[in-house]
This record gives structure tokens, C-alpha cells and sequence, in this order.
């Protein structure tokens, strides 16, 4: 988490995950929890707390991490790309009525 006094501005957290088996890594860093209080966005935090996250990652030995965004979160989809991330897969749905 990330502070600004007592108020929690920013959060995130990483958890590691098994693959797929027919991916060529057997875990990955999951990152979830992604979240900056609309009021200090734009200040880098997020990208402090993927930092520190990536580094907890790379010091267990992960060489994978992934994260899920809203295809309409433009400015996380721009914020996470600066860290190094790329677009990967699209996920799509079909809702029907019951």
C-alpha cells in the first residue's frame, strides 16, 4: 500500500500463480488489488508499487508477471505499459438473458 498520512492513496499486491502447462514457465507473479485513489493518479505512484512488486518477483525467481485490466482503462492500460507490459490476449463474453 501506499500512504499519504494515515489515508491508504494506493494499493496493490502479487501473488504467485501456477501456468498453464503449455506455457514455458511453471509459475508466474500475479499482480491484483491494482488500485490509486482517483485524487493521486498521475503522480507515479502505481508505478512505485509495480516496482516493488516486480522486485519481489525477480528475487523468488519469477521470470512471468501479469495483471488484468479493463480494455477501457486506457490510462492504466498507458501506465502499466510505461512499466513494460504488453497487451497479451483478449478476453471476450457474451451475455444472453436468463
Amino acid at each position: 500500500v501506499a500512504c499519504d498520512g494515515d489515508k491508504i492513496v494506493a494499493t496493490g499486491y502479487a501473488l504467485e500463480k501456477q501456468a498453464r502447462p503449455y506455457l514455458d514457465h511453471e509459475t508466474y507473479a500475479y499482480l491484483g488489488f491494482m488500485y490509486t485513489d482517483p485524487e493521486y493518479r498521475g503522480r507515479g505512484i502505481n508505478g512505485k508499487i509495480v516496482e516493488a512488486l516486480q522486485h519481489w518477483a525477480m528475487n523468488i525467481g519469477l521470470t512471468e508477471i501479469r495483471l488484468h485490466v479493463y480494455e477501457e482503462n486506457e490510462p492504466a492500460i498507458k501506465a502499466y505499459e510505461k512499466k513494460g507490459f504488453k497487451r497479451h490476449m483478449i478476453e471476450m463474453r457474451l451475455r444472453t438473458e436468463s
